[in-house]
Formats: structure tokens, C-alpha cells, sequence
């Protein structure tokens, strides 16, 4: 294990100072206001699946909010997996709305403000503070990282805006599964034959399926990993590989048949495709193909994604949300691990099977995007995030051994941090301000989209520099939420205190949107609200706590 810094990592490398980084991230992330709005389209589904679960105890959904329904109309239209994990902790803090008598519990259409609908969002916090715990234990086993260096890279995944602001899609527990499938290949590799971490990482897999169907290529994952940290050493051999991976894989494919079966009987097909989950060929048609042509569909497809790589510098360093600026870890960590293969001692075999692995893995989701070439209507290209793990691996082989000392490696460094840190601003401040709003127009693929964010970084860079944008950031996410119901719990009106001009305009222009998003016939409650985040404040307090007092394991 190798231990390496720079100037950057020590002005953090303090527990205090990282406790109250985590702290503070999390309060400028979080955007409470949520909990008193009513969501639509893709958030329903999930909203709607674990509802079903957590307060009906069945999967009936005649009685729930969703809108559109999956191919055989007996579901919600979306994936089940977010819903099923996060259904405990709904149908734990729906305790509190049983006891008071909630209207949630008969109409689960009138979700804002309830305990249940904040139990969505803490388990979407749980899992992604539980994910950035598993990745950092595991960079632990390869190279000492100092612990706000290392959060700070972490949460340039893009995935914190989805676990703290919109919350009720699945991409906080798609970024949790990949880090336990990351975490227990690691341990895999670090303890020999571990049956329980080769368990978790297979049931994970599994899971992340269940989570996002398209994830295919996870299947390759542990693979891939497992190759990068041997080529950091000496080869032993296509032996020492299948005994460290041939208890995973055969874990993997033991969950792998109810898991099918269990598709079945929701959807009559071993495997779900766009047309059994949403009901729709729209994705299809756009392109002249018939989905049950599958010959037909992956040729056509193919010529697609091939005609389409003329967007690819556009995805990765264009202004509507490019990967260097949105996921930097995820572009240069897959650069630097493709190079540290290259440069490696491997015999020339199994050199090129990871390379061709690392290339295949990155070629899903890339094509994937291609073909959509839109960001799906919210913050960054959030299909690109299963390429996560891989940058995390690259970034701690290259940054391991002797190159990690030279001058090229702490400049290389010293630009992923800032760049990181671009990136946790770009989460903080997406659609904070006007000019960081999402609206209809031609995007960075030259089409008209109804939510184009086409020269959104350049505008960030803009905004950081205007204080008005801090403050209305600031009255918008956590400290605005607080002191937004703590006014209203004291008997004072928040609207007057706004002001008529400047930054009080826009926070006028907030108040207002969140009413429009509010049902009319709840019951507004400022002391629930406080009540509420104080619950999910004490609990990431307490995670930062733990997190900074992470020491590597002797094992390790």
C-alpha cells in the first residue's frame, strides 16, 4: 500500500476539517423544498413502487400516483428496484404518519409532507453516503487517500444531486450498487476467497439489474477490476483470476435464476426491455424499427451509435454538461487505467482481454446516450454513471507506485481536484438561477430538446462569480429551508421577509413554484418539516463522524 499527497490533500487531510466539509456539502445538496412539492412522470413510478410495498404490503397499483403503466399495464412503467430499497424506510417513518393519521395512508396521492415520503428520501441519502463509504474503504486497500480528498472525488459522480435533490429517481441506489459490486471485487483481491464480500458483490449485480436493466455490462465489472489490480503487480496466471472470481460468478448466476423468475411472473419475460417496462416503441420508431425485429434492431442501432460518435467530443468536453466537467473522475480515472494496461507487464493476452474489456464496458453506456443524445432531462449525462467505477480504478492504479511522485502525476492531480470540485459546485448550483435552468431549445447534439442545458457550464462559471447566486442558492437548499419554516413556526410570513428586489424577487419566484407544486388539500406543518430534516441532518453528522475516523484494515 502505497501513501501518497499533495499540497491540496493536506490543507484537508485534518478530521475536522473533513467532518465539516461533508457536513457542509450535504446542507448545500440537500434541497428540502422538495418534500412540499408533488413530482410526475419517471419520479412517480418509483414513488409509486415503493409505496405499493412499503404502506399496501402488494404490488396493486390501481391506488397509487404513477401515470403511465408498463407493457402489460399491471405495474408502473420504471424498473421495481429502486422501490424495493427503498420500501423498508418508507414503511418505517410511515409509522409516524399511521400514528398521526396521515392521509397518505388511503391516498397515497397526497404524499408531500408525509413521514412516507421522507422515507424515500433518506434511504436515497442512506444508500448514496453508504456507496461513498464502501468506495473509500476500498481505495483504502489499494492506496491511502486522505479522507476529504478522497469524498471530494467521490462526489464528483454526479449521483449526490439524485440522492439529496431529486430523490425519487433510482440513480442514488444504482450508485450503491455499484460501489458494494467495487468494494467486495477489492476484498476479493485483497483477502483471497472471501465468500461474503464474492456474495454481496453477486447479489449487488443482480440487484443492479433489477435497479437499471441497461446496467448489462456490470456483468463484466468484477472482471475488469480484478484484471487492473493484477496488472499493478505480477501475472499469476488465468488460474489466479478464476480463483479469486469463480465464487462470485457463481453466486452471481444462483441469484441470477429467481431473479429471472421473478420477471416472469411481473412481466411474463425472463428479462425486461424498454417495450415490457414502458409501455412504448417511442425510443424504437424514432429510428424505423420494428423491437421484435432483434436482428434488424442491433444493426440499425449499431449504424446509429457509429453515425453519432461525431457528437463524442461534444459529450465529453462540450458546455452542456461534458464528462471532463460533470464526472471527471469517470473520463480521466478510464484514460488513466486504459494507459496503466497499456504500460503494464502483462503477457500480451490477457493485456488486450482487459483493454477490450474496459473499452466494451464504456462503449454501453456511451452508445446508450448516443443514441438519446439528450442528458434525459435533468442534471448531467446520468446514464454515463455505471463508467464510475472504472475511473475510480484507474485513478488508483495510476496514482499508485513510484509515477505517483513525479511532477506530471501531482499536476494531473492537483487539475482532477479542481475539476472535481467544478463538478460539486455544477450539483450544488444546477438549476439554482435562471441562467442554470434546464429549457427548451437545441442542445449540444444540434437538436431541439424541451430541456436542454446547452451551455450550462459556461454559465456556472459565470454565476460563481455573482454573489446574488450564492444567496439564492444559500435560500433555496437547506438554510433557506430551515429558516423558511422555523419564520413560519414563529408566526412570521417568509414572503414578506423576502423583499421586492433583487435576490428576494427570486426567492418569490421560488415560494411561488413550490406552492404550485403543493396539493391543495394538505395540511402545511413548518414543525414536521423542521423535525424531519433535523432527522436526516443528525444522521449524515453521524456518517461524517464515521466517515473521517476510516482507517484502513490490517488486511489491507
Amino acid at each position: 500500500m502505497e501513501t501518497t499527497g499533495t499540497s491540496t490533500a493536506k490543507l484537508f487531510n485534518t478530521g475536522k476539517a473533513c467532518f465539516v466539509a461533508i457536513l457542509l456539502f450535504c446542507m448545500l445538496q440537500l434541497c428540502p423544498f422538495r418534500l412540499m412539492w408533488q413530482v410526475g412522470g419517471d419520479d412517480l413510478s418509483y414513488l409509486s413502487h415503493a409505496f405499493t410495498i412499503a404502506l399496501d404490503f402488494d404490488l396493486d397499483y390501481s391506488n397509487e400516483p404513477a401515470t403511465s403503466t408498463s407493457g402489460n399495464g399491471k405495474l408502473a412503467s420504471h424498473p421495481l428496484g429502486p422501490g424495493v430499497m427503498a420500501a423498508p424506510f418508507v414503511a418505517l417513518f410511515s409509522i409516524v404518519d399511521r400514528a398521526t393519521g396521515n392521509p397518505v395512508i388511503a391516498n397515497h396521492a397526497l404524499y408531500s409532507g408525509s413521514w412516507s415520503y421522507f422515507g424515500f428520501l433518506f434511504s436515497s441519502v442512506f444508500y448514496y453516503l453508504s456507496g461513498i463509504a464502501l468506495y473509500y474503504r476500498s481505495m483504502l486497500s489499494v492506496r491511502v487517500v486522505p479522507a476529504a480528498t478522497a469524498f471530494l472525488l467521490l462526489t464528483s459522480s454526479g449521483a449526490a444531486y439524485f440522492a439529496m435533490n431529486r430523490f425519487t429517481l433510482g440513480h442514488s441506489f444504482e450508485f450503491f450498487l455499484f460501489a458494494v459490486v467495487f468494494w467486495g471485487t477489492i476484498r476479493v483481491w485483497s483477502a483471497g476467497r472471501a465468500p461474503v464480500p464474492s456474495v454481496c458483490a453477486a447479489l449487488a449485480i443482480i440487484f443492479c439489474l433489477f435497479v437499471r436493466p441497461a446496467n448489462i455490462n456490470v456483468l463484466i465489472l468484477p472482471l475488469l477490476l480484478l484484471g487492473g489490480l493484477t496488472s499493478a503487480g505480477s501475472w499469476g496466471g488465468w488460474r489466479r483470476l478464476s480463483d479469486s472470481l469463480w465464487p462470485l460468478y457463481l453466486s452471481t448466476a444462483l441469484f441470477a435464476v429467481p431473479f429471472a423468475l421473478f420477471n416472469h411472473y411481473l412481466y411474463g419475460v425472463f428479462y425486461p426491455n424498454m417495450t415490457v417496462l414502458y409501455k412504448s416503441t417511442a425510443a424504437f420508431s424514432r429510428y424505423g424499427i420494428d423491437p421484435a425485429n432483434t436482428g434488424k434492431t442491433v444493426l440499425v442501432l449499431s449504424g446509429q451509435v457509429l453515425a453519432s460518435l461525431v457528437h463524442l467530443p461534444n459529450l465529453l468536453f462540450g458546455s452542456e454538461h461534458g464528462l471532463l466537467y460533470s464526472t471527471p473522475l469517470s473520463l480521466l480515472g478510464t484514460v488513466l487505467l486504459l494507459v496503466t494496461l497499456l504500460r503494464c507487464t502483462l503477457p500480451t493476452a490477457p493485456k488486450v482481454l482487459m483493454i477490450v474489456l474496459v473499452l466494451g464496458y464504456v462503449a454501453l453506456p456511451l452508445a446508450i446516450v448516443l443514441l438519446w443524445k439528450t442528458t434525459a432531462g435533468s442534471y448531467g449525462y446520468r446514464y454515463l454513471f455505471p463508467i464510475f467505477p472504472v475511473g475510480v480504478m484507474g485513478y488508483l492504479l495510476w496514482f499508485s507506485g513510484v509515477r505517483a511522485f513525479t511532477p506530471f502525476a501531482l499536476w494531473l492531480n492537483r487539475i482532477l481536484v479542481v475539476l472535481c470540485l467544478f463538478s460539486v459546485l455544477s450539483q450544488v448550483f444546477f438549476s439554482m438561477t435562471q441562467k442554470l435552468e434546464v429549457r427548451e431549445g437545441i442542445n449540444g447534439f444540434g437538436i431541439n430538446y424541451k430541456a436542454s442545458a446547452n451551455g450550462y457550464d459556461l454559465a456556472l462559471a459565470g454565476e460563481l462569480l455573482n454573489p446574488r447566486a450564492w444567496l439564492l442558492m444559500l435560500a433555496k437548499k437547506t438554510p433557506g429551508f430551515v429558516a423558511f419554516n422555523a419564520v413560519q413556526y414563529l408566526g412570521v410570513d417568509p414572503e414578506g421577509m423576502a423583499g421586492k428586489g433583487g435576490v428576494g424577487a427570486d426567492y418569490r419566484r421560488a415560494l411561488d413554484r413550490m406552492k404550485a407544486f403543493q396539493h391543495g388539500s394538505l395540511v402545511f406543518s413548518p414543525g414536521a418539516y423542521l423535525l424531519q430534516i433535523s432527522v436526516l441532518l443528525a444522521y449524515i453528522a453521524w456518517f461524517a463522524l464515521c466517515y473521517c475516523r476510516t482507517r484502513p484494515l490490517e488486511s489491507d
